[in-house]
């Protein structure tokens, strides 16, 4: 399926990228396949690069400098969810911890 998409996406560039959608319609998959795939390939070393409409192979360095930036950007989204949740986590666990001493105490 890798090089099938791949293939698919050999030709496409900014001005003619393929909506996520094509892909998923044409080989019957779901978003999260797509994105794993084109996830696999990235790591492989291919220079996929997107936006909201769609994939396309880089170009330029300045294209793939884009998509980093773009990746940097929700990786630190992502981080900044985590640690408020992290943070949310370690409040609930210390509220149950008391909860459990007070109710060993007889309170």
């Amino acid at each position: 399926m890798k090089q099938k998409i791949l293939n698919k996406l050999k030709d496409r560039t900014k001005k003619n990228p393929i909506f996520s959608g094509s892909l998923e319609t044409e080989f019957g998959l779901m978003g999260t396949q797509v994105r794993d795939i084109i996830r696999q390939l990235r790591r492989e070393g291919y220079e996929i690069c997107s936006n909201e409409k769609g994939y396309w192979m880089a170009q330029t360095s300045e294209e793939v400098d884009d998509i980093i930036k773009n990746l940097k950007s929700r990786s630190l989204s992502m981080l900044e969810t985590i640690t408020s949740l992290q943070r949310r986590s370690y409040q609930m666990k210390y509220r149950e911890n008391n909860q459990e001493e007070m109710f060993k105490e007889g309170k």
